[in-house]
């Protein structure tokens, strides 16, 4: 979808699609057959992509934290094991 590599950035233009999509097909069939809750659904709907998106936001956001801190702390321990294992055929040559 995008060259940038962001996943966020790709939900955003992904949405704006969905939103643009609604607007010029769904809010036509709206209006014409359905025009006094044509606001309704407008509202509705927008709400819908909105908080579907908000949480989609919040999740990778829950899902980067994890593995990003449980990366650094894994590497920081890692480190702390690999120089004791050299540091003891130091000691006990």
């Amino acid at each position: 979808m995008s060259c940038s590599g962001h996943i966020s950035f790709d939900i955003f233009f992904l949405s704006l699609l969905l939103f643009l999509f609604y607007f010029i097909f769904i809010n036509l069939f709206f209006y014409y057959y359905y025009s006094c809750y044509y606001f309704i659904f407008f509202i509705l709907f927008f709400l819908l992509i909105f908080y579907f998106y908000f949480f989609l936001y919040f999740f990778y956001f829950i899902y980067f934290l994890f593995f990003f801190y449980i990366s650094i702390f894994f590497y920081y321990y890692l480190f702390y094991f690999y120089l004791f294992f050299i540091l003891r055929f130091y000691f006990f040559l």
